[in-house]
């Protein structure tokens, strides 16, 4: 062996032999590993923690409880005094709470905390309960398992601490602060003011704390939830960042002096005192981001910043927080309904103690419930399109032919106690919508959109039940159905099922229940298009007489009758009990003798 390589041969010996020694004491617990993944960290709830200091890349900052732990209220001590945020600390406090410790081993003479950033550490908390226990959690170095070594201070052990665990404690003291400086309680708003670059709007809310009305730029009611989403909105609006603790607010780097935009609202005084005012001011954009503007309240001496895109979203203008519903009832509420074009006898549809609407001057006309559902919910569904005027003089309604409205629709509920009236006017001059006002409101005109006119420009046969019975499927027992030639059918339900007996067949056979049911259905729901006569009358299509259906209830007593004439064109010739005679539509018809063909003809 040459003389060489002994020295290196022994060299490479004494460095493989260093390196393994320092694994070993560095990695103590693949040795002496005390594994214990059930313990938590801490050994103590969050519930019961009054205090919590932390020491990260941030600084240093403590919080400490107000209260029973139910009040929700936190303080921030350091580094400044400020009010703190429940639900920020109480994420921090469940995290580490329940957080385990990991692969925990035994700190001897030879364990060295600097291999483990255990002597200059990342992160710093104690924590201290309600008996005065103080527990200092200290988190080291990242392991290559992505967890972080920690320790608790006094304790003869290290363990890994879940990374998850570990960033809740990267907090700043912006993050552990209250960040709505401007709450209050909403419920007791009764007066607001927006002042903006442009405009002033006052709102006020009526002397029972129910309704919001906007009584400046204008007098006009409100629509109700924008201005709870506004009350809400200023009570919410975060902080984004604060100035430094003592920030003078007469600094004009503020601008909080001549403010952008200004909100106060008055709440309703408690326990017999004064009515309190508050006030926000919104100042001049930051320097750092423009889309921030500092801002401060008179709850406390705090200068925030807060977004422009928030302060957008509050201080809009008037149109924004006027009420475009133009009926305020639901549809049970409706007791009464008025309709009069220009130039036409009014009709008035009323509905009685037990629910049911009628036709006054008409109260034998039967009413189709289904159509009444459909014709008012569209009215009460009208909205604004856009706002055309305020302060409209009586001398100038003419140009919006609201001195003489082509339509007037009265609304009035069920005590009587509320009445609506809607007058509908002229095109407006692009011929895209019609000027319209309610009565209520005379001295502002607006605009619908041009289709809703269709919703409401009725007749009073739009609202007769077209149907030629006023049956139910369900009340039929027994047909008789009568054709040419002394033919004669007879359709009976015995024992839930359906039977048949042709001519005089005394022979029964079984009809299928649901193609029974559906002829049925058909022949309750044939509907006329003209109702000629009310009175007993004579035409040529009925001397023969195609067809007469006979329909009893379940006493035998007859509920419907039905003769079917001569066709013309695509109409046919009925006559119902006797005495009304209607022509009903090829498109009507064909569905009913489709559904007898099929119930006669189904398969046994």
């Amino acid at each position: 062996m040459k003389t060489w390589r002994a020295p290196v041969l022994m060299a490479v010996l004494f460095l493989l032999t260093l390196a393994a020694w320092q694994a070993d004491e560095h990695m103590l617990d693949r040795k002496t590993v005390r594994r214990d993944e059930t313990s938590l960290v801490l050994g103590m709830s969050g519930r019961e923690i009054t205090r919590l200091r932390l020491k990260n890349r941030f600084g240093e900052m403590e919080v400490r409880r107000v209260g029973p732990f139910d009040d929700r209220k936190w303080e921030l001590t350091a580094p400044e005094q400020a009010p703190g945020d429940f639900d920020a600390i109480a994420v921090i406090l469940q995290n580490l709470a329940f957080a385990r410790r990991e692969n925990a081993f035994p700190v001897t003479g030879n364990v060295a905390l600097e291999n483990y950033g255990l002597h200059d550490p990342g992160a710093v908390a104690e924590f201290e309960d309600e008996s005065g226990a103080v527990r200092t959690l200290i988190v080291g170095d990242r392991a290559s398992t992505g967890n972080y070594y920690a320790q608790i201070q006094g304790e003869d052990e290290i363990f890994m601490l879940s990374d998850y665990a570990r960033n809740h404690l990267d907090k700043t003291p912006y993050q552990l602060r209250f960040k709505r400086v401007f709450a209050f309680d909403v419920e007791r708003a009764r007066w607001i003011q927006l002042r903006g670059p442009d405009s002033v709007l006052i709102f006020m809310r009526d002397e029972t704390g129910g309704e919001w009305r906007l009584t400046e730029p204008m007098d006009y009611p409100c629509d109700q939830q924008r201005v709870k989403n506004l009350l809400l909105a200023l009570s919410n609006l975060p902080a984004v960042d604060f100035a430094e603790s003592g920030a003078n607010p007469q600094d004009e780097n503020f601008g909080l002096d001549s403010p952008h935009y200004r909100a106060r609202v008055r709440l309703e005084p408690e326990n017999g005192e004064q009515p309190e005012e508050i006030e926000i001011r919104f100042g001049a954009r930051t320097k750092e981001d423009e889309n921030l503007r500092w801002a401060a309240c008179s709850l406390n001496d705090y200068i925030v910043k807060a977004y422009q895109k928030h302060i957008d979203n509050i201080f809009q203008p008037a149109e924004y927080y006027r009420r475009r519903q133009l009926f305020t009832m639901q549809l049970d509420e409706l007791g009464r309904v008025e309709s009069q074009g220009r130039g036409e006898a009014r009709f008035t549809l009323r509905k009685n103690s037990e629910g049911n609407w009628s036709m006054i001057g008409q109260p034998d006309q039967p009413i189709d419930a289904e159509e009444i559902q459909r014709r008012f919910s569209g009215m009460l569904a009208l909205q604004v399109k856009d706002f055309a005027a305020d302060n409209v003089q009586p001398d100038e309604l003419a140009q919006y032919e609201l001195n003489e409205p082509r339509l007037t629709l009265i609304a009035t509920n069920t005590t009587g106690t509320l009445k609506q009236t809607l007058q509908i006017g002229a095109l407006t001059e692009d011929k895209g919508a019609i000027y319209a006002r309610m009565a209520e409101q005379p001295r502002t005109v607006f605009t619908l959109s041009l289709f809703d006119p269709q919703k409401i420009y009725w007749v009073e046969s739009d609202f007769f039940l077209k149907r030629i019975f006023d049956v139910k499927p369900e009340q039929l027992a027994r047909l008789e159905i009568k054709g040419q030639r002394e033919s004669r059918i007879i359709i009976e339900r015995k024992e839930k099922l359906w039977k048949v007996r042709m001519n005089t067949e005394s022979a029964e056979r079984n009809m299928p229940t649901e193609r029974v049911d559906e002829f049925l259905r058909q022949l309750c729901d044939i509907r006329y298009a003209i109702q000629i006569s009310r009175l007993p009358i004579d035409v040529q299509g009925f001397e023969a007489s195609p067809m007469t259906i006979l329909g009893y209830d379940d006493a035998g007593e007859r509920i419907l009758s039905l003769e079917r004439g001569d066709a013309q064109l695509d109409e046919y010739f009925f006559r119902a009990d006797e005495k009304r005679l209607y022509r009903v539509k090829d498109y009507q018809y064909q569905p009913l003798a489709e559904a007898l063909r099929n119930a006669l003809t189904s398969p046994q």
